[in-house]
């Protein structure tokens, strides 16, 4: 015991030095970049592109580690090493103070960073999210375009679209994609009621810090400020280091998690969904054609939501339905069927003089077969059990499971006679199915049949001299077809009550 806990202890010990050296690292980091606000942005890209390929080597290494998000973490590492010979790139371009590498292809490296990193962010969604099925990944596309949207054109248009100096539409897409990411990974979080890996709320501390770093940048570069994209990459070094941290703890929890538990999602995150879709299309103007196009597209997302959700509920409550009247074991029908059934058929019986026939059964020393064999072979019995009758009855007849071992029939329009012979075709069938699941076992089932008229008057008499029959069946032998009425002294009726 005492070796364990000293053993939790130093890898508790070891993950705090961990993320304390990953944390110092960026931090130092920032500071070395620092100078570059008064020298050049040449020293603070470059110290981005080193704190990045370490974050590439950190993701790397959680990868390597092994666990159920090894794919997420390699497109986390290759995600970094984009942005890390990106920025070098960008560091190149400052030293020389000209576009040695073009402004074109590094944007378009720098929005290729976003690719793996959406696609490991999708891939941590899957693993951990707290539903079953995909509606919340719907609801998640609903709020992060909702927010995206208001970001793009609600704001960053209107801000500084059109405004001296202001940048074209590439360099809007930056913060706009942190922006979706950033509200996918939120998501997740509030939405669960468990509690999640910390490494997850260390990658949404990354994608905040580079959301902050990359609208700081849009709006340093309209105003003019001096040293502005030396502070956006000193932000970026602080990101990287948390994408080191994050990577860090990753590698520890990785191996006994495989998926997180599923809950059921609180109630608001059903509605907000909905609302924001409501706003996205409140917002948009026709006057604005990629927004608008958004905005339609948001709506149908929205429809198809409902539509699913409208589908699922008719789902459940069939599910429902069909739980309330069946046997989850052997599917068979449950006592509340045969309680709305019985006094109907009994009525109609009596009322038009068209017999009703009831059949009891049940597996002889039953009891015996679950202790030799264990109960999963029982159960097994069971199910074959019901399957057997179910096969050797007709489409109107009804097979109910009291309990346990314990079968009931209910055969409208049979007479006595006509019941003992289904009752026999029965007892074959369940025998074949015995044998193929214990074999060995000689299992058998005793009948007990009785007829409504003729053998009672009424419903309660007809189970009643049905069950007395089973228990004659059991007295003589069991594996055999009795036929009520049965009359047993009262010694003898509880010898036979007390009979396996």
């Amino acid at each position: 015991m005492t070796s364990t806990r000293a053993q939790a202890g130093r890898r508790l010990l070891a993950g705090r030095r961990g993320a304390a050296a990953a944390v110092a690292l960026a931090v130092g980091a920032a500071l070395l970049a620092a100078p570059g606000v008064a020298w050049s942005a040449a020293g603070a890209a470059g110290a981005a592109s080193a704190m990045e390929a370490l974050a590439a080597l950190a993701c790397l290494a959680a990868a390597r580690g092994g666990g159920a998000l090894r794919r997420a973490w390699l497109l986390f590492a290759l995600g970094q090493a984009i942005w890390s010979a990106t920025d070098l790139l960008a560091a190149v371009n400052a030293a020389r103070a000209a576009e040695v590498v073009p402004a074109g292809l590094i944007d378009l490296l720098w929005l290729l960073f976003y690719v793996p990193t959406t696609a490991g962010i999708v891939l941590v969604y899957r693993r951990l999210r707290p539903e079953r099925g995909w509606q919340g990944v719907l609801d998640g596309a609903l709020v992060a375009g909702t927010v995206g949207l208001l970001a793009w054109g609600v704001y960053l248009d209107d801000a500084l679209a059109g405004a001296p100096g202001a940048p074209g539409d590439v360099a809007l897409m930056y913060p706009v994609l942190d922006t979706l990411g950033l509200a996918a990974l939120a998501w997740l979080v509030l939405r669960h009621r468990r509690a999640l890996p910390g490494w997850v709320g260390g990658i949404a501390l990354a994608v905040a810090v580079t959301l902050v770093a990359d609208v700081a940048y849009l709006i340093g570069g309209l105003h003019g400020v001096a040293g502005h994209d030396a502070l956006a990459w000193a932000a970026y070094v602080v990101a990287a280091g948390l994408w080191v941290e994050a990577a860090a703890r990753a590698r520890r929890d990785a191996g006994p998690r495989t998926r997180a538990p599923h809950t059921t999602p609180p109630a608001w995150s059903g509605t907000v969904p909905l609302v924001c879709a409501v706003a996205a299309v409140a917002v948009v103007s026709p006057g604005r054609p990629a927004e608008f196009a958004l905005g339609l597209a948001l709506a149908a997302l929205a429809a198809l939501r409902m539509l699913l959700t409208s589908r699922l509920h008719g789902q459940l409550i069939a599910e429902r339905d069909v739980l309330l009247v069946t046997d989850p074991l052997t599917s068979a029908h449950n006592r509340r069927v045969l309680a709305a059934t019985l006094d109907g058929l009994a009525a109609d019986a009596v009322r038009t003089g068209r017999p009703l026939a009831a059949i009891a059964f049940d597996v002889d020393r039953f009891k015996e077969v679950n202790d030799r064999f264990g109960h999963a072979v029982g159960d097994a019995l069971l199910v074959g059990t019901a399957a057997a009758a179910q096969s050797a009855l007709r489409e109107g007849d009804l097979l109910v499971r009291l309990g346990g071992d314990e079968f009931l029939v209910l055969l409208p329009g049979v007479t006595g006679p006509e019941a003992a012979v289904v009752a026999e075709r029965v007892r074959r069938a369940i025998d074949a199915a015995g044998n193929v699941v214990a074999p060995g076992a000689g299992v058998t089932c005793s009948f007990g049949v009785a007829a409504l008229p003729g053998d009672a008057d009424r419903p309660d008499d007809l189970l009643r001299r049905a069950d007395e029959a089973l228990y004659a069946a059991k007295a003589g032998g069991r594996g055999r077809v009795a036929r009520g009425p049965v009359r047993r002294t009262g010694g003898e009726a509880r010898r036979l009550a007390t009979a396996p």
